[in-house]
């Protein structure tokens, strides 16, 4: 028992099975998959390489009153002007991504040969495999001699130099990486990409140079900005080349550089997903240079050897299992995010060396470990304040435990001003009921009551300041800050009304209580009042009681007075409703004015929280009728305002509001009011 209690041994036990599971199950597919995609992240923008111009295939190009019209009619011999008009400048290479493999006209097909043949600068033309290379043994990928589809002869010995424009993409149909070079199955042809023979072109590095990872090579893409397109390559559109009207841009700027044709008009679906795609796909042509950039700047990326994996997860889920063994939770919780913070910030700075680390695992490793510790120090270590908790809890708000726990400190005297809101709630004639009972019957039938409302109260986060007899003071906002602290609340009587009547119907069928009577039904009236207050522990150094005071706890008690004269349920204050508003049924009472209180406030009736589907359309049509008596009152129209009353009594004839405003309405129809009142109702008793 001593040996699992260790420390030492527990944390090298986890830190090994968090490890090693995480190395077994390093190559499933899902994190595998996950690993690229938050990978992505990573390709940020930087400046294009000037040495690389796209002549494009674009909208322009294909619009018949700028440009040359519908690509499917195109004629071979655009090719060889654009070819010719490009070759005056002397670039270092060209480009053409366009696959040419059947003849079509016999004079434009030749036009097209010649102008490559009478170009002095190299033209590189691209052709496709029928079939998916596949990776040997001998780690570079192959494809049987049939799939390889070279141009058509005429193209074909006009030029010996192509490359294969097929692009891999990942499980995810993601274009990450490329394949530099195939070979035959006989080993006896080799073929490299079209974007590495123009990168060897002009830069003279080939397959052999370059660093693979399984026969294929990491693309570092650039990523484009959406608004001033900074990363974005040069480009110029075809139709431009064509008519040799550049429109701004320099012809001369083709000189010594890299120009690449290709399909960039969306109609024409030479588009990929790339990992800088976000919503908009990029142009094949753009997917080349991006390939070719990598290499001639020599910006190569890798991914994570195995051995570097395996140390990296070993050495995490070690040190954190034992970093949160012995530190305290909020240490503990420093560690976790500053180190899963500090990898996140040092991935792009690896990420610009050339190197992609390991985005799953070690967040793995952290998790695992501090999910693990916590457990096994919950289970031991924290029983003896889990026990002490309990015990307490059974006196105290357990919000209020956990904050004493958390903060041993707070528990002395005083206090602190904070803005919350009060609930003061009160059993209707209760001492009538408790003239009727014994007191062996009456003790249990109030416990009874205090501990249903009690439990919703907790279950919305507030605590039971005190019961008064049957009278309970309860608040929303301290000791944890609630910011809907006054929704809170205003559910919570809602929550304890509904309640209340599952708790009398309950009663209703129950046994007698210890004195042989009735269990009785009961009712309950509060009032809900927001604002500052001064809430704290008070008392003596002996016995401390953890409450709120001050006007707004005093308002509450009042409202719940004043439910007596409107004969309501639950009154609500100005404050309350204005942040209430719009997320509860409410009715506007009057303006009244409070024992303790000289200056007058509006009350409000809450009725019940907004429907989510808003199907309160006939409750909001009789609030519009009562809201319009209401006004009708307080502008003195007491005839009109009382036919509006009397029309929602044949609707609600028990409305004991509605009777007060028409008893109102009656008697300042009969006997006005002085011109000087100001229409605000004394509230006489507290």
């Amino acid at each position: 028992m001593r040996l699992i209690k260790n420390k030492i041994f527990i944390g090298g036990l986890a830190g090994f099975l968090i490890a090693a599971i995480l190395i077994a199950f390093s190559h499933i597919n899902s994190f595998q998959n996950l690993q690229l995609r938050l990978s992505d992240f990573l390709y940020h923008t930087s400046q294009a390489n000037q040495d690389i111009v796209i002549v494009a295939i674009d909208e322009k190009t294909l619009d018949p009153s700028m440009g040359l019209g519908d690509f499917s009619t195109w004629s071979r011999a655009y090719y060889a002007k654009v070819i010719e008009n490009l070759d005056k400048y002397s670039p270092k290479v060209i480009g053409v991504d366009i696959y040419f493999r059947d003849p079509r006209e016999e004079k434009t097909d030749a036009i097209l040969s010649s102008a490559i043949t009478d170009s002095k600068t190299p033209v590189i033309l691209g052709f496709f495999t029928s079939a998916a290379p596949f990776f040997d043994t001998d780690s570079v990928f192959k494809i049987d001699d049939k799939s390889i589809l070279l141009p058509f002869n005429w193209i074909k010995d006009a030029n010996e130099i192509f490359g294969f424009l097929n692009l891999r993409a990942d499980s995810d149909d993601v274009i990450r990486k490329t394949i530099p070079e195939i070979q035959d199955v006989h080993g006896v042809n080799h073929f490299e990409s079209f974007s590495n023979v123009i990168a060897s072109q002009f830069s003279g590095l080939t397959a052999k140079d370059l660093p693979l990872e399984n026969g294929q090579m990491l693309i570092n893409f650039n990523r484009i900005t959406s608004t001033n397109r900074i990363g974005a390559f040069q480009r110029i559109s075809f139709s431009d080349v064509y008519y040799d009207k550049y429109n701004g841009f320099d012809p001369q700027t083709f000189k010594d550089k890299i120009v690449l044709i290709g399909a960039t008009a969306d109609v024409l679906k030479d588009s990929f997903t790339t990992p800088v795609s976000n919503s908009i796909l990029m142009p094949g042509v753009e997917v080349h240079a991006n390939a070719i950039q990598t290499i001639i700047d020599k910006k190569f990326l890798r991914y994570m050897y195995p051995w570097e994996q395996i140390l990296l997860i070993i050495l995490l889920a070690f040190a954190s299992v034992y970093v949160f063994m012995y530190t305290r939770i909020r240490w503990s919780l420093l560690y976790l995010v500053g180190v899963a913070g500090g990898y996140t910030l040092l991935a792009p700075v690896m990420f610009d060396h050339g190197l992609i680390v390991d985005l799953v695992h070690p967040y793995l490793a952290l998790a695992g470990a501090f999910v693990s510790v916590y457990m096994y120090r919950y289970v031991t270590e924290f029983r003896e304040k889990r026990e002490l908790k309990g015990a307490f809890s059974r006196y105290v708000n357990p919000a209020i435990v956990n904050q004493i726990m958390a903060h041993p400190e707070q528990l002395k005297l005083g206090g602190e001003k904070r803005d919350v809101t009060v609930i003061f709630t009160d059993i209707r004639g209760f001492t009538s009921i408790s003239e009727k009972l014994k007191p062996e019957s009456l003790v249990p039938l109030l416990n009874e009551y205090l501990e249903k409302m009690s439990d919703v109260i907790f279950d919305e986060g507030g605590p039971v300041d005190k019961y008064e007899g049957d009278a309970i003071l309860a608040f929303f906002g301290a000791p944890l800050p609630q910011e809907d602290h006054a929704a809170r609340a205003c559910r919570t009587v809602l929550k304890m009304r509904r309640a209340l009547i599952e708790l009398n119907k309950k009663w209703a069928t129950d046994p007698p209580l210890p004195g042989g009577e009735d269990k009785p039904q009961i009712d309950f009236r509060a009032g809900i009042s927001s604002g500052e207050v001064i809430v704290g522990n008070v008392g003596s150094s002996k016995k401390l009681n953890y409450t709120v005071m001050g006007d707004n706890v005093n308002l509450g008690s009042r409202l719940e007075g004043a439910n007596k004269d409107f004969d309501t349920r639950i009154l609500i204050s100005d404050e309350t409703y204005e942040r209430v508003k719009d997320a509860f049924i409410t009715r506007v009472i009057t303006m009244i004015r409070v024992v303790g209180k000289k200056t007058p406030f509006r009350v409000y009736e809450l009725i019940e929280e907004k429907d989510t589907t808003g199907n309160y359309e006939s409750a909001l049509e009789l609030l519009r009728i009562y809201n319009e008596g209401v006004a009708l009152y307080e502008a003195r129209k007491y005839t009109d305002g009382l036919a509006r009353f009397e029309q929602l009594l044949k609707t609600f004839p028990n409305d004991g509001l509605v009777k007060f405003f028409r008893q109102r309405c009656e008697g300042f129809r009969d006997f006005p009011p002085p011109a000087d009142w100001d229409g605000v109702y004394e509230i006489r008793v507290k």
